[in-house]
């Protein structure tokens, strides 16, 4: 999938949607509505927003995003109902997907990318750390370099 076909696609956003990837609670308390969640309920999955995300979309930065949205209170504002019992509409949920600033970010192309940049820059840090530790005034310093990368290798 070309970027800009990523750009183009669309969420799939309805209820009653098991093949989704994740849902947000349709219907609640005004502290509970919106809550994204990983798991389709029988009962209560025929009330909940399912959203499927693009293929070629990084899934969990999405997730992460709509988690994000709730935790700041954005469906409490967006909510609506007179009751204790509140709802959100699927055009809300729709207009938030759009709303995220730039879809490069949830490509998982995006992830492969800074792997490889990592990947080069702890080769040419080696190199330097190699070239410091040939010198006499700068050995230390390609020492420290060397433990710092070692350690850097070691959390991977």
């Amino acid at each position: 999938m070309s970027w800009i076909d990523l750009l183009k696609a669309d969420f799939v956003v309805k209820t009653n949607y098991p093949e989704a990837d994740f849902w947000l609670q349709r219907r609640g308390s005004k502290e509970n509505v919106g809550k994204p969640m990983r798991k389709f309920s029988k009962i209560q999955g025929q009330y909940n927003i399912g959203i499927k995300v693009p293929e070629g979309m990084n899934k969990e930065y999405v997730f992460a995003q709509l988690a994000s949205l709730y935790r700041k209170g954005y469906w409490r504002q967006k909510s609506q109902g007179t009751l204790p019992l509140q709802n959100i509409k699927i055009e809300d949920v729709k207009e938030a997907l759009k709303s995220f600033e730039d879809k490069a970010d949830y490509k998982d192309v995006t992830s492969d990318k800074i792997e490889k940049m990592y990947d080069n820059w702890l080769k040419q840090s080696k190199l330097i750390s190699e070239l410091l530790m040939s010198s006499n005034s700068l050995i230390r310093e390609g020492r420290e370099i060397k433990r710092f990368l070692q350690k850097m290798e070691d959390m991977r």
